[in-house]
């Protein structure tokens, strides 16, 4: 009879566990409604080659020209990812495999 309860208690137990979370899920879900409702759907004229040509040309008017700090800090991101590679190839197996049994 203990056992019967227990089980009863534990089905209980997971059916408001279930509750709460279809709770949260029934929220996440009417928020992302809510969201999508207040999304504004471009026009025909947005989606044109000449809107979308319009929209570049503006997001490249914007843009500055890169300066010797951006050109130095590439180089040095570059060097570290070099760097950051060879540390990694040394640590595959595979090449302490092959050099255990070429000698090296």
């Amino acid at each position: 009879m203990a056992c019967n309860g227990l089980i009863l208690a534990f089905i209980i137990m997971a059916g408001y566990i279930l509750h709460l979370k279809l709770g949260e899920i029934r929220d996440t879900l009417s928020q992302m409604a809510a969201y999508i409702g207040s999304l504004e759907i471009p026009d025909t004229q947005e989606l044109s080659v000449e809107g979308i040509r319009e929209d570049i040309m503006e997001l490249m008017q914007e843009m500055r020209p890169p300066t010797i700090v951006d050109h130095l800090g590439g180089a040095f991101a570059q060097i570290l990812q070099a760097k950051a590679m060879s540390q990694m190839q040394q640590l595959q197996p595979e090449h302490h495999i092959a050099d255990a049994i070429h000698g090296d």
